[in-house]
């Protein structure tokens, strides 16, 4: 029962921290103007990263039953107090690391919202362009005439996000 409790507070102590890690990193990109909603928007290398590392911390989550044994937890609370007692340690634990993934999700989920809302400006002026277009222009005209620049942004930030978070 002992190394049980020590397990679930070192698995707490380190779902917090993951999660503590995704709220400080999301209130740096606040704090530096990520969230404003004035001037040009931009796929900086500093949000790429941000969202790596968070991802990253997410991942390594998943390396805590392995690396803190909650396999042989399980297995000697099942010994000693039965069997429910062993599926209920092993639940908790999981539920311990499952509300840490998802709550860093969240976040990644918040900033990633964000993009879409700042690039949505770009989208609507590229549809209005091709939705306005005459009719017997050709889909290849429209495109180079009036899309060029959005799809070469869309592309720059496509290959940009895949480049970091890869």
């Amino acid at each position: 029962m002992g190394s049980y409790v020590f397990v679930a507070k070192v698995t707490d102590d380190i779902c917090h921290g993951a999660v503590h890690y995704a709220n400080i990193i999301h209130e740096k990109l606040r704090q530096n103007g990520y969230y404003d909603d004035e001037g040009q928007f931009d796929i900086t290398d500093q949000l790429c990263i941000a969202i790596n590392n968070i991802e990253k911390v997410r991942r390594s989550l998943a390396l805590m039953p392995e690396s803190l044994g909650w396999q042989g937890i399980q297995v000697a609370m099942e010994r000693e107090y039965g069997e429910t007692a062993g599926v209920q340690c092993q639940d908790t634990l999981q539920t311990m690391m499952g509300s840490a993934d998802e709550d860093m999700v969240n976040v990644i989920d918040h900033v990633v919202q964000h993009v879409g809302e700042r690039m949505k400006p770009d989208f609507r002026r590229f549809l209005r362009s091709l939705i306005n277009a005459k009719i017997q222009l050709q889909i290849d005209d429209v495109s180079v005439r009036c899309n060029k620049e959005t799809l070469c942004m869309l592309h720059k930030f496509i290959f940009k996000m895949y480049k970091c978070i890869s």
